[in-house]
């Protein structure tokens, strides 16, 4: 992933844009998951530049694991120096506080998107 980030860092847009990604939760199954996954895609390569995965025995349930993994991964992509400044992910209040947070633009990705604020 360390390549990942590089490369984004080499877009000439990289030094006066930032970047934006975009995180979404993959599941093992659609029910009672055991495994979740957030992987992080920067928006100008379309390559995974953080994942975080977390199971049963530190989240209980599927849904909130998609939160927790969400604020596990943008601090990875801090951590590697990657300027991040969208981040477009599920219709979550949770994940819309933590990147606000993090003093990053808060999206909702195309198919979550809906009017709000």
């Amino acid at each position: 992933m360390n390549a990942a980030v590089q490369r984004v860092k080499a877009n000439p847009e990289y030094v006066t844009s930032g970047e934006w990604v975009i995180t979404d939760a993959r599941h093992d199954s659609s029910a009672n998951a055991y495994h979740s996954t957030v992987p992080c895609m920067a928006g100008s390569t379309r390559r995974i530049v953080g994942i975080a995965t977390l199971s049963r025995p530190e989240h209980r349930v599927a849904q909130t694991r998609e939160v927790a993994c969400t604020k596990i991964v943008l601090p990875q992509l801090i951590a590697r120096g990657l300027n991040v400044t969208e981040v477009a992910h599920d219709y979550q209040s949770t994940i819309k506080t933590n990147v606000e947070q993090l003093g990053m633009v808060n999206s909702y990705d195309t198919w979550h998107g809906i009017p709000g604020d």
